[in-house]
């Protein structure tokens, strides 16, 4: 008994010295999350609105936007701010990695939250906002509450268990569409392993992801952008020819490199933990690993088949959903022997550096990327406005990925400099006429949205029109 409460302690330092590193990169990189793509977006209108931001129905956001919030209202910095926008979401998933660590006393369930967080991840870290990254805990969640011994819960009856678990899955409701993939699979896996094979919990709860999932799957709207989720998944799902194609996509080869530069370490890991499955003769825990590994590769490069170019943050978020799949036999492993013991503890930190480190590695494209705006923006010093239209070319392409989102970013990017200096430059192959000839009033968006209407304490709008650099 002792000496289980000593490896139950060694497993929580552990998974708090990760969700710690998750924290210090967050609070770190606080400019790279909080005003790059569409972090920019969501923190221009929460200081716009003074209030949450949930487009699409995102509500999961709810979970953390209310902390800058609160800032905002008591009238914090703008630098404060946007670090509350980066840091606030891991504290929302720390939240969740406590509860599972520490009331549910689920050690080994608290390690797989952060090694989901990090183990396939790279660019994805870099949106604090991204519901993709944050709906995983819910997942992870779930699974802790399968495998929780439920000798620590004796004060909860059979039933209670069953709905409260129908209530954690349906926190999924509040994510990504796509996320009830990995969440039917782990019921399922959990249903394999354990051979209980006329649980009612099991198939109480797959039955209500799969209810939930129809739900979402038929209210997503389609002209927004989980609706375009919902058309691929149309479209590509069944389709012969689209399979048969697979192979020579270029999402394809994305994946094939990220599996050689990035996840070998992680993933060789998780190999030998699907061997040990393999050699526990739970054939169809097994076989539901690899088989929804296979869909949900295929799935995720059909439904990013239009990217042609390395737009890695993008196709990242879905293929990083994997985690949740590969990281599954974790939770079941039980080891006697200190000296493997001793091995698993040192495997986990390892990993946890390993993801933080490759994390950290790509960060140089958003230096690079903001670097380049600065140095657009000096170019201010010696004209007669704040509001500048550059052309756009193939190399600018390669280097910002996506350029809707920069006069968002380059506003808030030289506001952090001198409120007196706030500068919004736009990169466009043919810029709108409108532009050029009239003052300068709406960012994007509805007149309710102006950026006329941005909180002056932290922004100096120059309302004068833009001024074409060729």
């Amino acid at each position: 008994m002792l000496h289980q409460k000593s490896q139950d302690l060694i497993l929580s330092f552990i998974g708090h010295l990760g969700m710690l590193g998750i924290l210090c990169m967050a609070g770190y990189l606080w400019v790279e999350r909080s005003t790059v793509f569409d972090n920019s977006l969501y923190s221009y209108m929460m200081i716009l609105r003074e209030g949450f931001y949930i487009p699409h129905d995102r509500r999961i956001n709810y979970f953390w936007q209310w902390m800058p919030i609160v800032g905002l209202k008591f009238g914090v910095s703008l630098p404060t701010f946007l670090k509350l926008v980066s840091i606030a979401p891991v504290l929302f998933l720390y939240s969740l990695f406590v509860f599972v660590t520490h009331f549910l006393k689920h050690k080994a369930g608290g390690l797989y939250i952060v090694l989901v967080l990090v183990l396939l991840t790279r660019y994805k870290f870099y949106s604090a906002i991204s519901e993709v990254y944050l709906s995983m805990a819910f997942v992870a969640l779930m699974l802790a509450w399968m495998t929780v011994d439920r000798e620590k819960l004796l004060w909860l009856g059979k039933r209670a268990y069953t709905i409260l678990g129908m209530l954690i899955l349906s926190l999924c409701y509040l994510g990504h569409p796509l996320i009830f993939f990995p969440l039917g699979v782990v019921i399922i896996f959990d249903y394999c392993m354990q051979q209980r094979w006329l649980s009612w919990n099991h198939m109480i709860w797959l039955a209500s992801t799969l209810v939930l999932f129809v739900i979402k799957y038929l209210l997503t709207e389609r002209g927004s952008y989980e609706g375009k989720v919902v058309e691929g998944f149309q479209q590509n799902t069944f389709s012969l020819d689209a399979l048969r194609s697979t192979v020579d996509l270029y999402t394809m080869d994305i994946f094939w490199r990220y599996v050689e530069t990035q996840w070998a370490f992680p993933l060789v890991v998780c190999l030998s933990m699907w061997i040990y499955v393999l050699v526990k003769k739970k054939f169809l825990a097994f076989a539901c690993l690899v088989l929804s590994s296979i869909v949900w590769i295929v799935f995720v490069a059909q439904l990013n088949a239009y990217i042609d170019k390395p737009y890695l943050f993008m196709i990242e978020g879905y293929y990083g959903l994997w985690a949740l799949i590969v990281l599954l036999p974790l939770v079941y492993i039980k080891i006697v022997d200190a000296k493997f013991l001793v091995f698993r503890n040192v495997l986990a930190v390892a990993l946890i550096f390993f993801g933080l480190h490759r994390i950290a590695s790509v960060g140089s494209f958003y230096t690079d990327r903001m670097e380049d705006m600065q140095q657009k923006m000096s170019d201010i010093e010696y004209i007669d406005s704040r509001n500048l239209v550059y052309d756009t070319s193939s190399a600018v392409w390669d280097k910002y990925w996506l350029i809707w989102s920069v006069p968002f970013e380059t506003l808030f990017l030289s506001t952090l400099g001198d409120k007196e200096k706030s500068a919004v430059i736009v990169l466009d192959k043919k810029p709108d006429q409108h532009l050029l000839d009239t003052p300068f009033e709406i960012m994007i968006g509805t007149q309710q949205d102006s950026i006329k209407h941005l909180n002056a304490r932290y922004f100096t709008i120059d309302s004068s029109p833009f001024i074409h650099m060729k």
